[in-house]
């Protein structure tokens, strides 16, 4: 899979603004969660993971929610939100 930037998330301790990319994720964790209760033949995913700030002064881990939406066999996944708890 190409690397592709998914959104712009703010480190929870230094404020600073990084990168989200496809490559960051882990894709063998992701979850099925059932399903889409709009869509009923798609599913919701969704994975949490810890990934570090870029910026030097702090390095600590933010964790980091995915939320997506696929078929059954989680090809043609869209994620739809990535955002920092």
């Amino acid at each position: 899979m190409a690397k592709q930037s998914l959104n712009q998330v703010q480190c929870k301790y230094c404020g600073q603004m990084f990168d989200v990319n496809t490559e960051d994720i882990e894709w063998e964790h992701v979850r099925d969660l059932g399903e889409n209760d709009q869509h009923a033949p798609l599913h919701d995913y969704g994975y949490i993971q810890k990934i570090k700030c870029p910026n030097p002064m702090c390095k600590r881990e933010n964790t980091i929610v995915y939320r997506a939406v696929g078929d059954l066999y989680e090809n043609n996944l869209l994620i739809e939100e990535v955002k920092v708890i």
